[in-house]
């Protein structure tokens, strides 16, 4: 749905790329376990080979970062702005990777959100998330707005 809304909004084709990637990325994050890193190495050596390493470090910035079984986990908004931090210091070696980066981001934020205003509709409550609640992805939503106006001295972020 990322890649949908990418190019929907005209974005060009490395982020629409970006955006349908980063959900395959990120798919792969949800056990902490050592054994579940294989997958994202064999993930990240694929898309390096298919798309390039370009595509590979732009998806790396939007995604969260693999932990081991061993660490906890941090709360939601921590994670996401440990994300943003990362894109932030992206911005001052590639700015306009980064300005893509944070299009990618908010993409993936108005999915998020879409998806939870159908769960309400059907169900008539919030949708459990598996991570943070309503709020929070509101807030992060918010946050990768003011982080794309930052990073952005122009109203396009997608070029």
């Amino acid at each position: 749905e990322v890649g949908a809304i990418l190019a929907l909004a005209g974005a060009p084709a490395d982020v629409v790329i970006g955006g349908i990637l980063h959900d395959l990325y990120e798919s792969g994050t949800s056990n902490n376990s050592e054994e579940a890193k294989k997958p994202r190495e064999k993930e990240e050596c694929w898309i390096r080979s298919e798309f390039g390493e370009r595509i590979h470090k732009l998806i790396s910035l939007v995604s969260e970062t693999k932990r081991s079984i061993s660490e906890p986990k941090p709360p939601f908004i921590d994670r996401k702005m440990e994300i943003f931090r990362n894109v932030e210091q992206a911005h001052r070696e590639d700015p306009v990777l980064a300005r893509k980066a944070a299009t990618i981001l908010l993409a993936a934020k108005v999915s998020t959100l879409s998806e939870g205003l159908v769960y309400f509709d059907e169900h008539g409550e919030t949708k459990p998330w598996s991570g943070g609640d309503y709020r929070d992805n509101l807030r992060v939503m918010l946050m990768t707005r003011e982080l794309a106006a930052r990073l952005s001295s122009s109203r396009n972020l997608i070029t």
